[in-house]
């Protein structure tokens, strides 16, 4: 099941009962604390967190250099004409990726050079309710709609009305594999994942099979901004 933090657990406790020599965990979220807990045991395996952190840095890791990303996006977006962004996300809190990109969309915000806000919703049925009464708010606007992942993007599209208002833009943090097929194709950020992957299990071997004792890093991978239609 997604998003589920008893299940990760089992899981990784499974791995180190099977005597894995390390462990790369593109972690749930919501799971800090026991994981804080092993990584800090004088025992433990070498561990390499994939995409989503844990703060205080308790394990090397590898994540989208986020900061950068949304940065890459807002610069898209104002070439573009656009004076409003909203950024659309399932809850932050607990999970690195999503409050990394939440705080940076807000800092553009403050700056002035943007209206919009954060729209925080748990359900594709409160999303729409959300929608409904989150675009007239912006009638006078050209606004983009900025998806935090693949998952928010798929429910934004099953709520907005079709075909979208040429002032309505839409983009996300997701892989252009799918995104340049989807409908008129959606300006994105791909994370790079084989890359990420990459990196994470060189790091990962560096400490199991080199001996490696360096201090713990947690490596910033570029995104890929990805330019289509929908931000037209």
């Amino acid at each position: 099941m997604m998003d589920n933090g008893s299940h990760e657990r089992a899981n990784v406790e499974s791995l180190l009962d099977a005597q894995v020599d390390g462990l790369i965990v593109n972690t749930v979220g919501g799971n800090d604390e026991w994981l804080s807990s092993y990584c800090l045991e004088e025992t433990h395996k070498p561990v390499v967190l994939l995409d989503r952190i844990i703060r205080p840095t308790v394990c090397d890791g590898v994540q989208t250099a986020n900061t950068q990303a949304v940065s890459e996006m807002m610069a898209h977006l104002a070439d573009r004409g656009f004076g409003a962004v909203v950024f659309v996300t399932r809850p932050t809190e607990g999970v690195s990726t999503r409050t990394a990109r939440r705080e940076a969309v807000e800092s553009f915000l403050a700056d002035g050079e943007f209206r919009g806000e954060v729209l925080v919703y748990e359900a594709v049925d409160e999303l729409r309710e959300m929608m409904s009464e989150l675009l007239p708010r912006y009638r006078d606007d050209r606004v983009c709609l900025f998806a935090n992942n693949e998952e928010t993007m798929r429910d934004l599209l099953g709520t907005l009305p079709q075909p979208l208002p040429e002032r309505i833009g839409l983009c996300a943090f997701a892989e252009e594999l799918w995104a340049r097929y989807c409908g008129f194709g959606i300006t994105c950020l791909d994370q790079r994942p084989i890359e990420m992957g990459r990196v994470a299990a060189e790091t990962l071997m560096a400490r199991v099979y080199d001996g490696s004792d360096a201090p713990y890093t947690v490596v910033d991978v570029p995104a890929r901004l990805c330019t289509f239609d929908s931000t037209r």
